[in-house]
């Protein structure tokens, strides 16, 4: 291992420790807000979706929608963060007076973004837990396949908001990412309902919702989570999808950030 290449290690370590400082700094108003997210969404699915004809075995599925689109926004209230400070150069001037490597100073990034989201989301699964009950069943659960599908989930998230950040401007960012990128995914990736039930109703339809990464993301936890509840799309099939859209997107990553850090030296 070259010196330069122990330097950047420690030095991206260091970094990433007080990430994860500054963000146990204020875990419990991050435990908090999913606290508040996710019993409001239970007034409204579990108790108020009662009279609207939503079955309670139906309940779990959507919450397990509901956690990955509040990982998806937990990546896109950190890039947020990031977006602004690379208008102003604010993060990469800060990081070119690190004898940091190219290398290293990506998996930083993708380090903090892995730190922030499992220490924010993952005490949401906990919740549905106590708030679903026996609509929720532990005993069932493929651990193995959760683990995996939720790393991936993560990694998808940092690597997707990472390219944006670097890709966009803060006002393209501002006005059009919500729009054009996160609404779409949201509402078309199976979160309030299941890929099986549309085949059923309209095949084509089905097929098009496979375009979406978010699909995969959703069917994926659904299959690990809950398997004795809703037919899924099989497990390995949605990491195999995540996982090369996450290659895929590693590509662009570099490309953005190496573009990024030409422009501001």
């Amino acid at each position: 291992m070259s010196k330069l290449h122990k330097q950047s290690w420690r030095i991206a370590l260091n970094l990433l420790r007080r990430d994860f400082y500054v963000i146990r700094k204020r875990l419990l108003d991050g435990i908090i807000n999913n606290f508040i997210i996710i019993s409001c969404l239970y007034a409204v699915v579990g108790i108020f979706g009662k009279s609207l004809g939503i079955m309670p075995e139906r309940i779990s599925m959507i919450f397990i929608g509901i956690i990955i689109g509040n990982i998806v926004y937990i990546g896109y209230t950190q890039a947020i963060k990031d977006v602004f400070d690379l208008d102003g150069d604010r993060l990469i001037s800060y990081h070119l007076t690190l004898p940091l490597s190219f290398p290293w100073f990506i998996a930083r990034l993708v380090g903090r973004y892995l730190i922030e989201i499992s220490c924010t989301s993952f005490p949401s699964f906990i919740l549905c837990k106590l708030l679903l009950g026996s609509s929720f069943v532990l005993t069932n659960i493929r651990w193995g396949w959760f683990l995996i599908i939720y790393l991936i989930c993560m990694l998808f998230v940092a690597v997707l908001f990472l390219v944006i950040s670097f890709a966009s401007s803060a006002s393209w960012f501002r006005f059009n990412i919500w729009q054009r990128i996160l609404w779409p995914m949201q509402a078309l990736g199976c979160t309030f309902y299941s890929w099986h039930k549309v085949t059923l109703f309209d095949r084509y339809a089905a097929y098009l919702l496979l375009i979406n990464p978010q699909t995969y993301l959703n069917e994926g936890m659904r299959a690990a989570l809950i398997p004795q509840s809703v037919i899924s799309l099989p497990p390995l099939l949605c990491c195999g999808i995540i996982s090369g859209c996450i290659i895929v997107g590693s590509f662009g990553m570099y490309r953005a950030i190496r573009q990024k850090l030409e422009c501001v030296c």
